[in-house]
């Protein structure tokens, strides 16, 4: 027998068998070393901790775990708090391209964490807090204005602000919108004629409220430090712009970025400051500080971009005034033009005078009815002007109907 496998160990074969035993060892023993797969994942273990003084940890909270894979699926789990506040999930895969975040809703605001995958097995901490109504501790740290210029054919500059606030007490500030009177909400200012607003900030859920001249935000504030970032259009006529802008919650700081060659700007109570560059751009620097809640600045902005010609002259034919008084007085010039035209030549080919009363053109047999269409048209559009004059009719509906009319005057004139 030793002989044999002598014999087979000193052919390849023999070698190639004791190398494969070898293997097999080595695997029995990482396998029996192992936690068996499919029997059981990480336990996920927590606390969820109220951190405002005095308070206690909640008892019987649902606490929730959930799972993000890459393909969009969400996988979540709900466990109840012992008394300690204490919660557990079992059985947690761990996986290296999924997101893994605890959750709890703690007096209808809702509180997250997330999870490192590689570190499933660590404790968790969930951190809550007792809510508030009051906005005493939300302080506006930092407040940021930059303007730039974005299309001179349209008369208007796009600005973006960018605000740094903080609860610095130890409960979530909740606004309190039953009664709006009280002002118990994060309030945030915008110029007149604004458009375009989009909100962004790190505080979770809420809405983005209109209220007087700016805009408030509904979403609940816990202690720490958050951002709000807003940015709209501001359309300016001719070439100058003016912004009162006030400081609903005042701020510790203000600054102003103008973009260089935008125009002559004049501001109150701002001081000048070193000019700065961002994204590549140069900027006039304003700034102020300690600024109480209520303040007003004054910000004026000069030889503004314009339009061109064509968008200057196309401008200046809708305008309210030319609309309502210019173009009835050319459009009645032409008319008069015209009718003096037609008789002039209709009285010289021995057309008939003055066939009704003042004010009326006598037809010739078989001859067209542009001339009584015309007369008809320029009433109409007369009614309309004073319609609109008086407030009685929308300008859309007012627009409409008499480009109507005047079309159909050019259709008659060019027919004649």
């Amino acid at each position: 027998m030793i002989r044999a496998l002598s014999h087979l160990f000193s052919t390849g074969f023999g070698l190639r068998l004791a190398l494969a035993l070898v293997g097999l060892s080595l695997a029995v023993v990482l396998l029996v070393a192992a936690p068996a797969q499919g029997e059981g994942g990480t336990t996920v273990t927590g606390r969820v901790v109220n951190v405002t003084s005095g308070a206690d940890a909640p008892a019987d909270l649902e606490v929730t775990l959930h799972i993000f894979g890459t393909g969009g699926e969400v996988d979540t789990t709900s466990v109840i708090t012992d008394g300690d506040g204490r919660f557990h999930f079992e059985d947690v895969e761990a996986m290296d391209d999924s997101i893994y975040a605890v959750t709890a809703s703690y007096h209808e605001v809702l509180y997250s964490t997330r999870l490192d995958p590689h570190s499933l097995e660590e404790p968790v901490e969930l951190l809550v807090y007792e809510s508030t109504s009051s906005i005493d501790d939300i302080v506006v740290n930092a407040d940021v204005l930059l303007l730039r210029g974005l299309d001179g054919e349209e008369r208007s500059l796009v600005a973006f602000e960018v605000v740094s606030l903080a609860n610095a007490g130890d409960r979530t500030f909740v606004p309190d919108l039953s009664q709006p009177a009280m002002m118990n909400f994060m309030r945030f200012s915008l110029p007149s004629g604004a458009t375009g607003l989009e909100v962004r900030s790190d505080l979770p859920g809420g809405d983005v409220v209109s209220v007087g001249t700016g805009f408030a935000l509904t979403a609940p504030v816990t202690p720490g430090s958050h951002e709000v970032t807003y940015s709209f259009r501001l359309p300016y006529q001719g070439s100058r712009l003016e912004y009162d802008r006030s400081f609903p919650m005042g701020a510790g700081t203000f600054r102003l970025l103008v973009e260089q060659g935008l125009g002559d700007v004049q501001v109150s109570s701002l001081e000048p400051m070193p000019p700065t560059d961002f994204e590549g751009r140069s900027h006039r620097v304003w700034g102020a500080s300690e600024l109480d809640p209520g303040t007003r600045i004054g910000i004026e902005i000069t030889d503004l971009p314009q339009p061109g010609l064509l968008s200057r002259l196309g401008d200046a034919l809708n305008d309210g005034p030319y609309l309502k008084i210019g173009i009835p007085a050319v459009v009645g010039a032409v008319l008069v033009a015209i009718l003096g035209y037609a008789l002039f030549f209709r009285g010289a080919e021995g057309a008939p005078a003055m066939a009704g009363g003042p004010g009326e053109v006598a037809q010739v047999a078989g001859a067209s009815s542009a001339p009584l269409e015309r007369r008809s048209l320029v009433e109409a559009i007369a009614r309309l002007d004073d319609l609109y004059q008086r407030g009685e009719m929308a300008q859309g509906q007012y627009e409409r109907r008499r480009s109507g009319l005047k079309s159909r005057l050019l259709q008659i004139a060019l027919e004649s």
